[in-house]
């Protein structure tokens, strides 16, 4: 997941924490918003806060991201 958000524009980091499962996101408030990091996740297929994941991005994780 990580790599991917990368591409989206105003962000700028992404780290994954394996132990607790979470995720830190540095971003340019001026070019995102959290809501739209939160859709461009669940669109990878990760449940974001409030937001499902999206099944198609389900999908298409790698079967070790599969849980």
């Amino acid at each position: 997941m990580e790599t991917d958000l990368y591409f989206v524009r105003g962000i700028k980091l992404v780290t994954y924490n394996e132990v607790d499962q979470t995720t830190t996101v540095v971003y340019k408030s001026k070019l995102i918003t959290p809501d739209k990091i939160r859709q461009e996740i669940a669109k990878l297929g990760f449940a974001a806060d409030d937001i499902p994941a999206d099944p198609k991005g389900y999908e298409q994780r790698d079967g070790c991201c599969k849980n």
